[in-house]
């Protein structure tokens, strides 16, 4: 049976201050803490994935970009899932496909994860090549 106590509005208002309090004093007093936790509620909410998961990609990518080979030195690699099971930010997790740095990442995304146009900008490169 819930608390009669939250059913008035004053105790109710009281113990949300409380808690986020306690909420703004843990940020200040514990940063890395804090930080830790937002990085695996963002991984659990926009991936479906978890920190051991993306660490273990990590792991397996040699610490590096899955596409260009480069690591990722100020930032983590982003997670890159395929925009056609899963549109937006968010996958369900079944759909990622490797760690990215934050240029070939942007890149796929302003190619619209699209072979054809890749291909198209690998011709006009090539062919515009300087010898």
């Amino acid at each position: 049976m819930k608390d009669k106590r939250y059913q008035d509005p004053e105790y109710r208002e009281r113990s949300l201050e409380k808690i986020r309090k306690w909420h703004r004093e843990d940020r200040k007093a514990n940063p890395e803490k804090r930080r830790a936790r937002d990085r695996r509620s963002d991984l659990k909410r926009n991936y479906n994935l978890t920190v051991d998961a993306y660490d273990q990609m990590l792991i397996d990518q040699s610490n590096v970009c899955a596409i260009c080979g480069n690591p990722s030195l100020d930032k983590r690699l982003a997670v890159d899932h395929d925009r056609t099971c899963c549109s937006g930010k968010k996958s369900c997790g079944k759909c990622i496909r490797a760690l990215l740095c934050a240029s070939c990442n942007q890149g796929l995304g302003r190619f619209k994860d699209s072979p054809e146009l890749l291909h198209k900008a690998a011709t006009y490169i090539e062919r515009h090549k300087r010898k």
